[in-house]
């Protein structure tokens, strides 16, 4: 992702990119603190960076002073996506099985091509991650599958673009299908955009509510264009108000012990170990509003940390899990130690 530099910004962005590429630093202080530098010009703003936790860790990346690392937590939801792509393609779990080993071979390539790192923790526990994956694919073809199978497949992971206030953005739709029977019950023809999630804690309606990224993938449906045929780079645009659902797959996994719950109609209901969990805890809907206000409002949220950091603003967001595991945390100032020489 690289983000439009302002006017203003041209001359003192070229030569801190000069500087860059001959390896040295370049920073300026303003009341004792450093400036983060302003990217350089391109097109389309990928939502992964834009939407990320800590600007600070998107500068550091552009500066080249991190590679990102795959840690087991991303490597584990990477591998369930691009096995869910060959579930979706028709493949026999009978056949992913026995190409695990090979499939999972094929997303190392991938990351490494993305200029990401494998932990240690995942190269350790390889054999371990595939068998949790499959675990989950189990249960979502089991139960999923013969959902999915009464809908029209559009596609996985499908390139989405959308424009306005002067900002391209892109990102890509892990799963698109148009509910043809309304098996899923928001209508007949609706178009349904799943997001595969696999994080240990399950969003609530109002994160997702709030959650920029799921927005831009609704919006891309909505006003932007989806490349529905990869093959012949058709890109489409619907112009319909897709339904939005957040399907969290470690929820795929029945319960690990006796637990009260909720079920898919909101009664309270005491859940034995090993019984299924309720459809509503696997697939959390989000409704976007097709209100003028309120898509304008979530526009300007969107644009606000395009013009930051365009405006060369990467402030830190501190996580107190995250920061123990980010890859950007030794060239991150703390208030507890001298500046690292390469931040100076």
């Amino acid at each position: 992702m690289t983000i439009p530099r302002t006017k203003q910004h041209n001359d003192s962005t070229k030569q801190s990119h000069q500087s860059l590429s001959k390896g040295e630093s370049n920073s300026c202080q303003t009341m004792g603190r450093r400036t983060p530098l302003t990217l350089s010009a391109a097109s389309d703003i990928h939502t992964t960076e834009l939407t990320d936790s800590c600007l600070r860790r998107v500068l550091l990346r552009h500066e080249q002073k991190i590679r990102p690392v795959a840690t087991t937590a991303l490597y584990r939801g990477l591998l369930a996506g691009k096995v869910l792509e060959h579930v979706h393609r028709g493949e026999s779990l009978g056949l992913i099985k026995e190409n695990i080993c090979h499939i999972s071979q094929i997303m190392c390539q991938e990351v490494e091509a993305e200029g990401r790192i494998l932990s240690d923790s995942v190269v350790k526990n390889m054999r371990d991650i595939e068998g949790d994956v499959l675990k989950v694919v189990e249960q979502y073809v089991a139960r999923l599958m013969p959902l999915f199978e009464q809908c029209e497949l559009v596609g996985t992971e499908l390139p989405c673009r959308a424009s306005f206030s002067g900002t391209s953005y892109a990102s890509h739709l892990d799963l698109l299908v148009r509910d043809t029977n309304n098996v899923f019950g928001y209508g007949e023809g609706r178009l349904l955009c799943i997001d595969w999630k696999y994080r240990q804690d399950a969003p609530t309606k109002s994160y997702l509510a709030r959650n920029l990224q799921f927005f831009l993938y609704w919006l891309t449906i909505k006003e932007g264009s989806v490349m529905a045929y990869p093959a012949v780079d058709g890109w489409v645009k619907y112009n319909e108000s897709p339904q939005m659902l957040w399907c969290h797959l470690p929820n795929m996994k029945p319960f690990g012990r006796k637990t009260t719950s909720k079920d898919a109609d909101g009664n309270q209901v005491v859940y034995a170990k090993g019984d299924e969990r309720p459809i509503t805890s696997i697939l959390r809907e989000v409704n976007f509003l097709e209100d003028i206000g309120v898509v304008e409002e979530m526009k300007r949220d969107m644009a606000d940390r395009v013009e930051m950091m365009r405006s060369g603003f990467f402030p830190k967001s501190p996580d107190p899990v995250g920061c123990q595991v980010c890859e950007a945390q030794d060239f991150c100032s703390r208030g507890d130690t001298v500046e690292l020489l390469e931040n100076k």
